[in-house]
């Protein structure tokens, strides 16, 4: 009887400590977690061509920040309705991006064609941190 006993005592203590360390790391997880950020990136008013001529450069440079998981989502804000067939009506940019720091993410905003082609309005430029209530995925 003693060592059933013993045995049941183990595998419980076990099965414990198994659950225990799993809440730990869990938690551990969330707080060691990276912080999303919402960018507000407002076009300077003459950006219109130089947008649509580093557009193709610009996408692949999303592309490869949303692969990295650095993105989670992306894209332009206009000043009306896209209409098929003529060039949007573009405002600037609006992105969520996930980064250790509000300085690492101003590198990672920096280092994109729209930053380096003056695209941006960088003075009116606004980063926020951002809590996700909610995502459907498009």
């Amino acid at each position: 009887m003693n060592r059933l006993l013993r045995l049941a005592t183990r595998n419980y203590i076990i099965k414990f400590s198994g659950q225990f360390n799993q809440r730990f790391f869990t938690s551990t997880t969330r707080m060691a977690a990276k912080r999303e950020f919402v960018c507000i990136l407002p076009d300077k008013s003459d950006a219109l061509q130089r947008r649509l001529s580093v557009r193709d450069s610009h996408l692949a440079n999303v592309k490869k920040l949303f692969a990295d998981g650095i993105m989670s989502s992306g894209g332009a804000y206009l000043e009306g309705p896209a209409i098929a067939n003529e060039t949007p009506s573009f405002l600037g940019s609006v992105v969520t991006l996930v980064g250790d720091s509000k300085e690492e993410i101003i590198e990672v905003l920096k280092a994109d064609p729209y930053y380096t082609n003056e695209v941006w309005d960088w003075e009116k430029v606004q980063i926020y941190d951002y809590l996700v209530a909610v995502r459907r995925a498009k």
